[in-house]
């Protein structure tokens, strides 16, 4: 199964035919309104980000 996110939510009919005819395996998609509706908060994950990426950082420049 893979999970595709969408930042639209309505995909004009050549975006779906087209991922529909050259996908083997099944799909989940997600859209731009469940992902601002989903209960996440966004501002932890942003932080929680950008710690990985100083820390990585600090690891390439030792």
């Amino acid at each position: 199964m893979r999970l595709l996110v969408s930042s639209a939510d309505q995909w004009n009919n050549n975006a779906q035919s087209t991922l529909v005819e050259n996908t083997t395996k099944p799909f989940i998609t997600v859209g731009l309104s469940q992902l601002r509706n989903a209960h996440f908060d966004w501002k932890k994950f942003y932080l929680l980000k950008k710690i990985k990426s100083q820390r990585i950082l600090e690891i390439i420049n030792k």
